[in-house]
Order: structure tokens, then C-alpha cells, then sequence
């Protein structure tokens, strides 16, 4: 099959918790299971503690580097903490590098694709992470700031911004709420637009807003019919929360594969088999 398209990525991804070598040898954990279906984690790759990393694992890492060198052709990664102007800066010297100036007046100046295939993206992860500046003090200030920002390169330049956010929610008060109950509502558990940590700036400004939400977290054994007390923390719920364009409220369970950052798809409750729930809960890394 070919897999040639005349479309074009270019992403400028922040990486404010992680650094870019954790990033990468998650990245080749990754590759390795798609490739080859063997499961090991950065611990593994870097020799971490009692780990020592095999011959066969070491060989299939090497093999991973031209997929790694051409995928920095399309991402670059920035690990470093960043303040609200700087990412803004960065983010907008990327886009204009993709247009053209017309000078329109001499306030005025409209920027022109310079490739229509050609789809620009930032990732920011994660926005409470986002440095602080003399004007710019609070968590909630630097996040709006930044988020306005790219709101009006979305417009400006076709940007797609994604911010990546943690929920403020309290997992011991969850579980105490759900103790008390004879039958636990476990909806209340469910991730809401309100829950997000730090500032509801983003959620406003954005056209889409998905959760990623762990059952397995607040001991719930079962949600939206997904055998939790088998799967344990091989699954996660993802949730549209906000959607302009379509209906929201769509919940998704999928798999979840921790030691290769991998989400894997799930078929309908309905339809998985002991067999099935079997093959993800015994699924072993290398050791």
C-alpha cells in the first residue's frame, strides 16, 4: 500500500515535565511493541537500577533511529522551561515561516500560505508548568496569556494548538464521597469541563476538549461496562467533553499500555471475551 500524501506536519512540541531523551526512549519503548510486540519500558532502555538491557533489545533500539531521525524532520521537541513571550514568540517565528507578508497598509499586514498541503501544530504539555514573568505572575495568568495567544494564530496563521492540562481533582475526597454511598454514583467521578486545574481559560477558548480519565485510580470495578477490577491500569476512558463542531459527551474506553505510552483500541464491552480481557491484562515487559 502507498502510504505517500502530498500533505505536510510540522509540530513545535513543549515538553515542560519531560525531557527530550525520556521522550524519545519512550518513543522507541513504543516502536519496539508496534514493531516487534515486545513490551519494555525507559527503564529498561537506559539500564536503570537492576535492569540490564539486552543484545536483542539494544539491536532493535539502533534499528530505531532513521524512524527517529526523520520524525525530527517534523517535531521539534523543547524541553526547556519557557516563559509566556518566549513560547508565544517561537510559536509565531515557526508560522511565519510557513507564509508570506503582504503588506496590506502601513498598519496593516496579511500572511499567505506559502504550501495550502502544508498543517502547522503546538503542542504546549503541560500549561501549569509554563515559567512565570514580572507581568505574567499567577499559573492562571501565564495559561490565558498563552492560550490567547495561540487562539489568534489559529486564526491568524491555520494553527492547531493543542494544551495539554491537569484536573484539580482530589482523589482522596472522590473516595470518600463514593464510600458513603450503599450504590456509588461513579458519574460524579467523571471528568468535567469545571475540573480542570489552574485556569478554565483553555477549555473556553478551545473548539474540542478531550479527558483521559483511569478508573482503575479511584478503585471503581466497573465503568461504562469495562471490567475495571480485571483490567486494572490497562485501560483509560476518553471523554469529549466540549465539541463546537459535533455532539460532545462521547465517552471511549481503550487500552492502555503504560510502558510504551501506547493507547490501544478496545472492542465494544459487549464484545470482549475472557480471552481478550486475558491478552491485555498478561501482557509482561522484558526484564
Amino acid at each position: 500500500m502507498n502510504h505517500e500524501t502530498d500533505y505536510k506536519l510540522k509540530i513545535l512540541y513543549w515538553s515542560f515535565e519531560i525531557s527530550i531523551e525520556a521522550k524519545i526512549a519512550k518513543g522507541i519503548c513504543q516502536k519496539i511493541f508496534k514493531d516487534h510486540k515486545i513490551l519494555v519500558d525507559t527503564n529498561y532502555i537506559f539500564s536503570r537500577g537492576k535492569n540490564r538491557i539486552s543484545q536483542e533489545i539494544y539491536d532493535l533500539v539502533l534499528k530505531t533511529r532513521n524512524y527517529f531521525d526523520a520524525m525530527y524532520d517534523m517535531v521539534e521537541i523543547v524541553d526547556l522551561s519557557t516563559n509566556p513571550t518566549g513560547i508565544s514568540k517561537r510559536v509565531e517565528e515557526m508560522c511565519q515561516s510557513f507564509h508570506r507578508k503582504e503588506k496590506i497598509s502601513e498598519f496593516e499586514v496579511k500572511w499567505h500560505e506559502k504550501d495550502p498541503n502544508q498543517y502547522l501544530l503546538t503542542i504546549i504539555d503541560h500549561a501549569g508548568l509554563i515559567r512565570a514573568q514580572k507581568d505574567l505572575i499567577s499559573k492562571k495568568e501565564r495559561i490565558d496569556y498563552v492560550s490567547n495567544r495561540l487562539i489568534e494564530y489559529r486564526t491568524k496563521y491555520k494553527l492547531s494548538p493543542i494544551i495539554v492540562s491537569q484536573f484539580n481533582r482530589s482523589l482522596d475526597s472522590a473516595q470518600r464521597e463514593l464510600a458513603t454511598k450503599a450504590k456509588p454514583d461513579y458519574s460524579k467521578i467523571r471528568p468535567q469541563l469545571g475540573d480542570f486545574k489552574d485556569s478554565g481559560g483553555t477549555q473556553e477558548d478551545a473548539n474540542v476538549v478531550f479527558s483521559i480519565f483511569s478508573p482503575n485510580r479511584y478503585n471503581i470495578p466497573e465503568y461504562n461496562d469495562l471490567k475495571i477490577d480485571l483490567l486494572k491500569d490497562r485501560v483509560r476512558v476518553a471523554d469529549v467533553l466540549k465539541s463546537r463542531d459535533s455532539l460532545p459527551d462521547l465517552a471511549k474506553g481503550l487500552g492502555y499500555i503504560g510502558e510504551a505510552g501506547l493507547f490501544i483500541d478496545l472492542p465494544r464491552p459487549d464484545k470482549m471475551t475472557p480471552e481478550y480481557y486475558n491478552r491485555i491484562i498478561n501482557l509482561k515487559k522484558q526484564e
